[in-house]
């Protein structure tokens, strides 16, 4: 499972069998487990989320809450709150409104300012514009302020998708998982070993800036989920337009239905319309809903 999220893999696989997901027993890689050994032992400004836990996330990297003015470096782990202390209930913690509605506040907007004027870098646990959240609303996530701080000229360490490193990452380990349950004569195989005795990969995802356009990137297939998801808004008129009967209740590949000269459903033409306006990758196939 390779995941945006700014948790732990731990952490992750236990919210993956919460959301009631059989237990597989597969490898998870997290942005957030990637990108927590840079900047071991500095001082950071956190913007976090409403329950932060800095003892159990920071605290093992030997890495302290501190103001703007003395931070070593901004630290993008959620939207809702600018952490002041380790004390997640803090009377002086600044809390946002981007994780609600996507807008950057006064507050967050001056800290990002101090810490452009003083030069100092940023790391981003999660690009993920934003993501649905299990009650069907849409939440805004860090990489609204990872951009923003680069469009102000500031620097931004990443991890996550769409980094063709973390999808090969994921791939390594994936691929070693399967080899060892299919008793594979190499079952110790090194990680480099495992990316090259690659087995067949789709990525499933419904961001097109991060799921497709990192499977692209990583040259693999992917599949865009349209019913649910980040993109649900900008193909919901196309949903409700079509009959039951004329949606694609199955795995539609995208580039040949457009390509051959057949009647293309408006919400595939969608899709590719919006790939093509935002200048990003097509998924390989298209499904309404994913389940397991």
């Amino acid at each position: 499972v390779l995941s945006n999220t700014s948790s732990r893999a731990y952490v992750a696989a236990k919210k993956f069998i919460k959301m009631e997901f059989p237990d597989f027993n597969i490898p998870f890689v997290t942005s957030g487990e990637l990108g927590d050994e840079r900047f071991r032992g500095k001082k950071c400004t956190w913007i976090t989320w409403r329950r932060h836990e800095s003892d159990k996330y920071l605290n093992s990297l030997n890495i302290s809450l501190a103001s703007i003015e003395e931070a070593d470096f901004l630290f993008f782990h959620g939207t809702q709150t600018i952490a002041s202390n380790d004390d997640p209930a803090a009377a002086s913690d600044v809390q946002l409104s981007l994780f609600y509605n996507g807008q950057i506040d006064f507050s967050m907007m001056e800290v990002l300012k101090i810490a452009q004027s003083r030069k100092i870098p940023a790391i981003c646990a999660n690009m993920d514009f934003s993501a649905m959240l299990a009650n069907g609303k849409l939440a805004y996530m860090p990489g609204i302020l990872k951009r923003e701080y680069e469009m102000m000229g500031g620097e931004v360490v990443c991890f996550g998708k769409p980094q063709k490193d973390f999808f090969e990452e994921a791939i390594g380990l994936g691929t070693k998982a399967f080899l060892k349950d299919n008793n594979d004569n190499e079952m110790n195989l090194s990680s480099s070993l495992a990316k090259k005795k690659r087995v067949r990969v789709i990525h499933v995802g419904d961001s097109l800036h991060h799921d497709i356009a990192g499977a692209a990137a990583a040259g693999i297939d992917s599949l865009l989920i349209t019913q649910h998801g980040v993109h649900r808004e900008d193909l919901l008129e196309e949903e409700t337009n079509q009959s039951i009967s004329a949606m694609p209740s199955f795995i539609t590949h995208c580039n040949d239905a457009v390509e051959a000269a057949v009647e293309v459903p408006p919400l595939l033409m969608r899709v590719t319309d919006i790939c093509d306006r935002l200048q990003v990758a097509r998924p390989y196939f298209i499904l309404r809903s994913f389940a397991v």
